[in-house]
């Protein structure tokens, strides 16, 4: 970094994310396909969004790798499966965009988020 290029802080990349992220501590499994064979883990999400979210999973993951995540909400009746696409990754801590959300998805997707951080406030 040089110099004249004042260091990014968390609040910069908040100010330019498209979504809006929620601090939820969710247990999901992820599922991976490699050689026809199929391997699902159980992990925990870190931050939700819309668009994608971090979580932390004990297993290894490629980048641009295509996977199916499942949010399972605290209430387990409640589950919400989508395709995702591994965009970044620090150890077992990994970025998650979602694809192909159904048109209905993201406003599932938002209002779990609001639901969950409303009880965690109370």
């Amino acid at each position: 970094m040089s110099a004249s290029s004042p260091a990014r802080t968390q609040q910069d990349w908040t100010r330019k994310r498209r979504w809006q992220r929620y601090a939820l501590n969710l247990c999901l499994r992820i599922t991976i396909q490699r050689n026809g064979k199929k391997t699902s883990v159980y992990g925990r999400s870190i931050e939700v969004a819309i668009g994608g979210m971090s979580c932390y999973a004990p297993i290894e993951l490629l980048l641009c790798e295509k996977l199916e995540v499942e949010l399972i909400f605290p209430d387990q009746e409640r589950t919400q499966l989508m395709e995702a696409i591994v965009r970044n990754r620090k150890g077992h801590r990994y970025g998650l965009e979602f694809c192909t959300l159904i048109p209905n998805e993201p406003a599932r997707i938002l209002e779990s988020c609001h639901q969950l951080a409303s009880q965690k406030s109370l």
